[in-house]
């Protein structure tokens, strides 16, 4: 599994130099989720395998145990169900693909109605990047080669 902090560089920009309306977002979402936490993105966490912080708050958040995340010098002084949400909001802008991801419009819209319904955030990116070919779409949207070959088509004159 190889991992290489990019801190808040969008994926498809650091591995590509794709830049799109979704690039901000990504940084955004890093940010957040450190403010929360106090920590870094680029700190290692020895429990868990990814390495960095939005790995270990996607695998708090699948466990149903993001609350451990935050900041304990807060000391309760916050609304459980705010700070859910705002990890929520966190992850769904760290989604692996820029097309899944809200546009920071809509980032600060959930963020300022309680009464919006949030999406169940996808994998964020940060495993095996190896793998990442810089689309911005996920593969099932591609209309490329699932395994990266071209395929040339030569024709005569």
């Amino acid at each position: 599994m190889a991992y290489t902090d990019h801190g808040y560089i969008a994926p498809e920009y650091a591995l590509q130099g794709r830049f799109s309306i979704k690039s901000d977002v990504y940084g955004y979402g890093v940010l957040s989720l450190e403010i929360i936490t106090s920590q870094r993105n680029s700190g290692c966490y020895q429990m868990n395998p990814f390495c960095n912080l939005i790995g270990h708050v996607w695998e708090l958040w699948k466990e149903g145990r993001c609350m451990d995340i935050v900041d304990k010098s807060m000391d309760k002084t916050y609304s459980e169900e705010m700070v859910v949400r705002c990890i929520q909001i966190g992850l769904l802008c760290v989604q692996r693909y820029a097309s899944d991801r809200p546009t920071m419009s809509k980032a600060v819209f959930m963020l300022g109605n309680a009464d919006v319904v949030l999406p169940f955030p996808k994998q964020p990116a940060f495993i095996d990047e190896s793998d990442y070919n810089g689309d911005i779409q996920p593969a099932s949207n591609r209309t490329c080669s699932v395994n990266r070959v071209t395929i040339s088509v030569v024709e005569a004159r």
